[in-house]
């Protein structure tokens, strides 16, 4: 076995640290830049709160969570997956746990949380239904509008509509 300085690849060649800066160099540089416009960032939602009697290490649990929720509800591939592998934990483990700490499934606590983010951003005015279902990770408008009317029963254009106190025949 060589000693020295470097990482140690799978192949068995010592990989000097210059030889890995200039690969990782090399692959920022292919990067491709950003899009132009960004969307606007969501308001902070804040999420439902625990009852008062639950232990301070599922509290920090459950906000660490609603904190990688919040910060990737925007990505179209986010979802149940991505979630259990940040916390480090098994699907079955951590579905079993959230259950008992929040009463209800991962997944319906996600939608709940698109649905409720949904709301406060369709008071925006300035938020075109198209900027807003992008925000939170739908892949197409009309998706976000079915989403959104199975949820409240109400398209995100009357829902927008009744907030902002115009009347709908």
């Amino acid at each position: 076995m060589a000693v020295g300085f470097g990482l140690w690849q799978s192949h068995r060649r010592v990989v000097s640290l210059q030889e890995r800066l200039d690969s990782l160099e090399t692959a920022v540089a292919t990067l491709q830049p950003a899009p132009e416009k960004t969307p606007p960032a969501p308001p902070v939602i804040e999420a439902p709160s625990l009852p008062s009697d639950t232990n301070p290490i599922e509290h920090s649990w459950k906000t660490r969570i609603d904190d990688i929720i919040r910060e990737n509800i925007s990505n179209p591939e986010f979802g149940i997956d991505y979630i259990v592998s940040a916390m480090h934990t098994s699907r079955s483990v951590f579905y079993t746990h959230f259950k008992e700490v929040t009463g209800q499934s991962i997944g319906n606590y996600i939608n709940n949380f698109r649905t409720e983010q949904a709301k406060t951003l369709l008071a925006n005015p300035d938020l075109s239904i198209n900027e807003i279902a992008d925000s939170l990770g739908f892949s197409s408008q009309r998706y976000f509008s079915s989403f959104f009317k199975e949820k409240t029963g109400m398209t995100p254009s009357a829902f927008r509509q009744r907030q902002l106190g115009r009347v709908i025949i």
